[in-house]
């Protein structure tokens, strides 16, 4: 009989992980061939960084923009503007912006030798107000 952990065991650490199962976007994405693409996203930072060491926070933000991208754009490598780059450490280490509008395009790689044919470039875009949605920009 199975309990509220999905399976017969009733202890949480005997339960497996079902890492073999691959999510709907993955599925579709595999279907359709990829297409570049050009998308405008608000990240919440302070949410990302909450808990985070002081002296890791702006290092731990780029990470986290890059794993945001590589799972938003289903591309492996990932690169980030410098601009970008520069106003998340603008106040330091520290003090990184409570949110950013992030631009997040997928480009066909040019080399012949790439392990992926397409790779995502993150930029940063200056906004007044962070009420907007995430919506499709001009490539």
């Amino acid at each position: 009989m199975d309990t509220k952990y999905g399976h017969r065991s009733s202890n949480p650490r005997t339960v497996r992980k079902r890492s073999h199962v691959l999510s709907a976007a993955y599925v579709q994405m595999a279907k359709t061939e990829m297409q570049p693409a050009c998308r405008d996203y608000t990240l919440n930072v302070h949410k990302m960084l909450q808990g985070i060491q002081f002296k890791k926070r702006a290092p731990r933000c780029i990470r986290d923009i890059k794993r945001f991208a590589k799972k938003e754009m289903f591309t492996e490598d990932v690169r980030v503007d410098t601009a970008l780059n520069r106003f998340v450490w603008s106040h330091g280490i520290r003090n990184v912006p409570r949110k950013i509008r992030v631009r997040i395009t997928r480009r066909r790689n040019e080399d012949e030798d790439a392990k992926s044919k397409f790779y995502s470039l993150v930029q940063h875009v200056q906004v007044e107000e962070f009420n907007l949605a995430t919506m499709k920009a001009d490539m």
